[in-house]
């Protein structure tokens, strides 16, 4: 692949029916995302591993023909996957054929391709502490372990590989309190000790008060004149006139001290909390990432992350939304990797059938984090 490292692996799908199956089985099983094929050969190599190693792996016999495997497509006909995971069957010769997932071909799919760029080695079992925590206070929302992975693999150039990192899920405790109950979802139950109540006697305080009379009240003023009250009167009058005239020439010096105007927030179409994040669906000014951005910069928030972990709960909530903005949004990265996209290429997550790279267009709203 001219001189590009590149590993692929297979990763067996034991539910199928499951939207994620497909990805699931090559982070969990694997530490990898699921391979990407696209119509355009070359323009992201790092992205869609398929395009120029389709060849190899059939050729190699790495793909046996015959068989059908689980893939993400990018750009692709409607009617060979359009955007999304689907599959491929491979044909004699060396051909492979590409169909959405909807199609019966992939109901007969039960393995997942899985790449990865660079130097990493490949787990021959899924290890069920690599995603839980030692901490008493969370429990783990990964699903067990259900995946099984294949000891075989293609490596396109022959390099020492070193072990990915582990695949953990941290979060901080909240901090104890002895009137706060544990939560009912904890791994394992902390029992806390029961709030210690002193009674104390009220303190008893003297006040010793002096009364004082109050003094007495000025004399009356005496009354003037009418004479001397309307000719006073006149005087203050035209004493006044000038003061009014020039207090108006100060008006825009008064106007300066009112509290200035805040700025306009973006109309938040809805907010919910997933995992202590904090989110919130606003619609999109724009076709391009950098619009995309802005959108959530004016409620004071960023572009929003989805993890696999939190990936059911995050479209559960944004099925509240779907009426108004379609089932498709832009979001900020997916397991961290906002893989390198810009201009009017963004992440897409569809509601119910995963996230993809895509173009900006095809979303009407985007998905904030706090």
């Amino acid at each position: 692949m001219r001189g590009n490292d590149y590993t692929f692996a297979l990763a067996k799908v034991s539910d199928s029916s499951n939207p994620l199956g497909p990805q699931e089985a090559c982070y969990f099983g694997c530490g990898a995302q699921i391979v990407t094929q696209s119509s355009n050969r070359g323009d992201m190599t790092r992205l869609t591993l398929m395009d120029n190693a389709a060849p190899v792996l059939t050729s190699s016999g790495f793909l046996q023909a015959g068989q059908t495997y689980f893939l993400n497509h990018l750009g692709m006909e409607e009617s060979e996957g359009g955007n999304g995971i689907g599959c491929i069957q491979v044909l004699g010769g060396n051909r492979i054929a590409h169909y959405p997932r909807k199609h019966a071909i992939c109901s007969k799919a039960n393995v997942a391709i899985c790449g990865f760029w660079g130097q990493q080695s490949i787990p021959t079992q899924p290890s069920p502490r690599a995603y839980t925590t030692s901490s008493p206070a969370t429990s783990s929302k990964f699903p067990a372990p259900r995946i099984d992975t294949t000891s075989t693999a293609v490596t396109t150039a022959t390099r020492t590989t070193v072990s990915p990192p582990r695949i953990t899920s941290t979060s901080v405790s909240p901090p104890r309190t002895t009137t706060t109950t544990p939560r009912a979802r904890r791994s394992r139950s902390t029992r806390n000790p029961l709030p210690v109540t002193t009674s104390r006697a009220p303190a008893t305080t003297t006040i010793t008060t002096t009364k004082k009379n109050p003094p007495p009240p000025p004399p009356p003023p005496s009354s003037p004149s009418p004479a001397a009250t309307t000719e006073s009167a006149t005087t203050s009058i035209q004493e006044i006139l000038p003061e009014i005239e020039t207090i108006s020439n100060l008006s825009p010096f008064i106007d300066e001290k009112l509290p200035a105007q805040q700025p306009p927030t973006a109309d938040i179409l809805h907010q919910f909390n997933v995992d202590g994040r904090n989110y919130h669906v606003v619609i999109k000014n724009g076709n391009s990432l950098a619009q995309a951005n802005q959108s959530c910069q004016k409620s004071q928030t960023n572009m929003g992350g989805v993890t696999s972990a939190g990936y059911q709960a995050v479209a559960q909530n944004l099925q509240h939304v779907v009426d108004t903005t379609g089932n498709k949004l832009i979001i900020g990265s997916w397991n961290g990797d906002n893989y390198s996209l810009r201009g009017n290429n963004c992440l897409i997550l569809q509601v119910n059938n995963g996230i993809y790279p895509g173009s900006c267009a095809e979303a009407t709203a985007v998905l904030c984090q706090s």
